[in-house]
């Protein structure tokens, strides 16, 4: 054994992580907004809640800290033509991709947390601002590309394992490969 790296998360579903936009890209002042654009980030967000990888044909447990994705206003209450863009909506979703910046996972099959997924994601604008912050394209591009590189993330997972090493001392010995952040080797020569 050794380390392993998982796939991308599946939903709690089994299903891949969904990460396709309406109007890609967003073009600033020219493609409207609309009601798609917030319900697709949602989506995904809400596909991420309960999430997991697949190390080795080894399912992990979901995400650690646990991430409850809810939202004060639901998709059915935001009516086209009628619902104006709230900072509410924006400031949910920033509010929830952070949340998900250093989870990791549990590994039953090798007793074992996963490395932690934390790219330390940055915004645009933090928060939004009601009745003062623009809105922009920019903006809500950058609230895709997280939620795509959410959507692909993996993690690496380092276990026991046994190996053979020359050590500075006299004799050739079995070394023990310690889990700790990448698999390091420990000489253990019995002298």
């Amino acid at each position: 054994m050794g380390n392993y790296t998982s796939g991308p998360p599946k939903s709690s579903g089994g299903n891949p992580i969904p990460a396709a936009w309406t109007d890609d890209p967003l073009v600033q002042d020219v493609t409207p907004i609309k009601k798609t654009h917030i319900v697709e980030l949602r989506a995904c967000l809400e596909a991420l809640d309960g999430h997991y990888h697949v190390f080795n044909g080894n399912n992990s447990n979901a995400e650690l800290p646990d991430v409850s994705v809810a939202w004060a206003e639901s998709n059915a209450q935001i009516i086209v033509d009628e619902t104006p863009p709230k900072a509410s909506h924006t400031n949910e979703i920033i509010n929830f991709i952070k949340a998900f910046n250093g989870h990791y996972h549990y590994v039953p099959a090798y007793s074992v947390n996963s490395d932690a997924f934390a790219p330390g994601f940055a915004f645009e604008d933090d928060p939004v601002v009601a009745l003062i912050t623009w809105i922009k394209a920019s903006a809500h591009e950058q609230l895709r590309t997280h939620l795509e590189n959410l959507a692909g993330h993996t993690h690496i997972v380092c276990c026991e394992c046994e190996c053979t090493c020359t050590c500075t001392c006299t004799c050739t010995c079995t070394c023990t490969c310690t889990c700790q952040e990448q698999c390091c080797s420990e000489c253990d020569c019995g002298d």
